[in-house]
């Protein structure tokens, strides 16, 4: 599938909807692979963090369980020293964001590691509770569908 029309779409919408990525990006990635599933695409969520990535591998079994049975809240505690930097779409060998569709990490994430990735069950339960940055409007959530509902994926 050729992704350049939704790298344009994406970034229309980033416009209208200012500070997506600070605070939004998970709801918005819930939002942008619900798109795609209807269209037929599978993806998933990528999540990525401020964590060197050795201490990823050596911290993989806790990080696994928190990331699969956790809160949110639970991976920002002192003991696991981790920060959710960011929450991508993972679709055909692309990330994508509210920013555009990517073959590889943009290099406004470059700095941070890929930590795993997150079912939709519990991104869902992480978009439910506390902790995400609150300069996002989530208000803007259902002019968001709406636009992302409208999008022509060819």
């Amino acid at each position: 599938m050729d992704f350049t029309q939704l790298d344009e779409q994406l970034s229309v919408i980033n416009s209208h909807y200012p500070n997506i990525n600070a605070g939004g990006c998970g709801k918005f990635a819930l939002l942008l692979a619900n798109k795609l599933k209807k269209e037929g695409l599978n993806s998933r969520f990528v999540l990525f963090s401020n964590i060197e990535e050795k201490c990823i591998k050596t911290r993989q079994k806790v990080l696994t369980t928190v990331i699969n049975n956790g809160e949110f809240k639970d991976l920002e505690n002192n003991s696991t020293n981790f920060v959710v930097a960011h929450v991508m779409v993972f679709c055909q060998g692309y990330y994508m964001d509210c920013t555009g569709v990517y073959k590889r990490k943009p290099s406004r994430w470059s700095r941070y590691k890929l930590a795993g990735f997150l079912t939709e069950n519990t991104l869902i339960k992480w978009c439910e509770g506390n902790g995400w940055n609150e300069m996002f409007n989530t208000a803007n959530l259902f002019g968001i569908s709406k636009e992302l509902n409208k999008l022509k994926l060819n």
